[in-house]
């Protein structure tokens, strides 16, 4: 199983309209590549202090069915990818 690392911070009060993460063992850019060519989601790839990570940003005004297509992409892409390691 892959490991994910959420980088945005879980206080609400301290937490964005974006969630920042990055998936173990994955390059982080081509992850998000795939997602924009084969999916066609939008997901932004990010480094920060050789921190390789994506950020994904729902709007409030978002379907409930738009969040489930970015779950299930990036689902299909992992394991996709994972895959391709071994």
């Amino acid at each position: 199983m892959t490991a994910s690392r959420y980088n945005t911070p879980e206080l609400s009060t301290m937490a964005g309209p974006h969630t920042v993460f990055s998936v173990d063992g994955l390059d982080a850019r081509a992850v998000e590549q795939e997602l924009r060519d084969e999916h066609q989601v939008d997901v932004k790839y990010r480094e920060v202090r050789h921190q390789k990570r994506m950020r994904v940003s729902p709007h409030i005004y978002m379907r409930e069915s738009e969040l489930d297509r970015f779950v299930e992409a990036l689902a299909e892409v992992v394991e996709k990818q994972s895959a391709g390691r071994s």
